[in-house]
C-alpha cells in the first residue's frame, strides 16, 4: 500500500513540474529573459521574483554545456554565477585569453523599460568574470545579429530565438516566427528539445555527461601545462594575467589546441603523457617557423590529421584503444615531420600515403 501511495505522490509531483512549466510558458503574465551567448547560447526565463522556472539551450553546445535541471529554481543573480562558472570550467570561456566575448541580451513583458533589467544581469557577470581573474568583453551584440534584428524591427533576443527554433525544426519559417512572441517560440524550441537531445547523443556516441567529463579533463590539463610551464594563473591578478597572456599569446594559443585535439580523439593513456605529448609537439611547431607564424602551420598538421581520421575512421573503430592511440600518435608524428622537412611535394598525396599505409597494415 504504501508503495502505490509513494508512487501516486511521485506521479502528482511530476505532473504539477510539467504543468507549471506549460503553465508559465503559456499563461504567465509577466516573465523577463536572459540570454547568455558564447556559443553556447542559453535562455533563462525568469519570473517577477527574479527565480528561474524555464531554460532553453539555443544549440548544441548548450546542451552539452549545461544541465537545465540544476538552473530552475535557483534566483537569477545565483544562476547567472552558475552559468559563467560551467562556462569558464568547459573552456567556452577561456582563461588563458584576452579575446573572451559574451553577448548578453535581455527582454521584459510588456510596457517596462528594459535597461534596469539588463544592466543588473550585466554587472553580475562582470562581477563573476573579476572573481575569476578573466578578461572579456561583455554585452556587445554580433554585429549581424543586430543589423539583421534592426531591419526588420525587432528585438534581438527574438531574433536569436527565432534562429535557434529554426534550425531545430527546417519546417518553420521566419514569416510565421516573427509573428509569434518570443514565449511562443520558446514552445516550440521545448517541443524539439528531446529529440535535438538523442541526436546529439548519438553524433557523439557518449552521453552528455561522458561529453561534460572528458571537456573537464580537457581544461585540467590545459591548466596544469599553462601553470608549470607558462605561469600560475591563480596567483596572478587580472592585470598580471593580461601581460602573460599577451607575453606568451602563441604559445598558450599552442597548448590549447594541441590538448584539445589529443583529448578529442582519445590519443593517450593517462593525463601526464598527454602533458609531455603536447610540450613535444608545441616546441617542435614552434622551432619550424619564425615566431607569430606557428599557428598557421599548427592548424595544418590538424586539418590534415582530421583528414586522414575520418578516411581511416572504420579502422580506428575495430582495432584495439592501445593500437588505435599509436595509429593517431603515427599520423601527427608523420605530418609533423613532413612539415619539419621543407613540406616537399604535394601534402594531398602525402596524406594519402598515410592512409594507405594505415589500410593496408590492418
Amino acid at each position: 500500500m504504501k508503495d502505490k501511495l509513494s508512487i501516486a505522490l511521485v506521479l502528482i509531483v511530476s505532473l504539477a513540474l510539467i504543468y507549471g512549466a506549460y503553465y508559465f510558458m503559456s499563461n504567465s503574465e509577466e516573465y523577463s529573459i536572459t540570454i547568455i551567448d558564447v556559443n553556447p547560447s542559453l535562455m533563462l526565463f525568469s519570473n517577477e521574483n527574479d527565480v528561474i522556472v524555464d531554460t532553453e539551450m539555443l544549440n548544441d553546445d548548450a546542451y552539452i554545456a549545461f544541465d537545465d535541471e540544476e538552473l530552475v529554481g535557483m534566483e537569477l543573480e545565483e544562476a547567472v554565477d552558475h552559468v559563467i562558472d560551467s562556462l569558464i570550467d568547459m573552456g567556452y570561456i577561456d582563461e588563458f585569453s584576452d579575446e573572451n566575448e559574451i553577448s548578453i541580451e535581455t527582454e521584459q513583458e510588456g510596457e517596462v523599460d528594459n535597461s534596469e533589467f539588463r544592466n543588473k544581469v550585466l554587472a553580475r557577470v562582470q562581477a563573476k568574470l573579476n572573481e575569476r581573474g578573466i578578461n572579456a568583453t561583455v554585452g556587445e551584440t554580433d554585429e549581424d545579429i543586430a543589423t539583421e534584428a534592426s531591419e526588420k524591427g525587432i528585438e534581438h533576443a527574438k531574433l536569436m530565438v527565432m534562429r535557434a527554433a529554426m534550425n531545430k525544426n527546417e519546417d518553420l519559417t521566419e514569416e510565421e516566427l516573427l509573428d509569434m512572441s518570443i514565449r511562443d517560440i520558446a514552445r516550440l524550441i521545448s517541443q524539439n528539445a528531446k529529440r535535438t537531445r538523442e541526436i546529439i547523443e548519438e553524433e557523439h556516441g557518449e552521453d552528455f555527461e561522458a561529453m561534460r567529463s572528458k571537456i573537464k579533463e580537457e581544461r585540467q590539463i590545459i591548466g596544469e601545462i599553462i601553470s608549470e610551464n607558462v605561469a600560475d594563473f591563480s596567483e596572478l591578478t587580472t592585470e598580471e594575467r593580461k601581460e602573460i597572456i599577451e607575453e606568451n599569446k602563441e604559445r598558450i594559443q599552442l597548448i590549447v589546441s594541441e590538448t584539445k585535439d589529443r583529448v578529442k580523439n582519445g590519443a593517450f593513456e593517462n593525463a601526464e603523457q598527454v602533458k609531455e605529448d603536447v610540450l613535444e609537439q608545441v616546441e617542435r611547431v614552434r622551432n619550424l617557423v619564425p615566431e607569430g607564424n606557428a599557428r598557421d602551420i599548427q592548424n595544418r598538421i590538424l586539418n590534415d590529421a582530421a583528414e586522414i581520421r575520418s578516411r581511416v575512421s572504420d579502422t580506428l573503430r575495430n582495432v584495439e584503444p592501445r593500437e588505435a592511440r599509436e595509429i593517431e600518435r603515427n599520423i601527427k608524428e608523420r605530418l609533423t615531420k613532413y612539415y619539419e622537412d621543407g613540406a616537399e611535394g604535394d601534402v594531398a598525396q602525402f596524406r594519402e600515403t598515410i592512409i594507405n599505409g594505415i589500410m593496408r597494415d590492418r
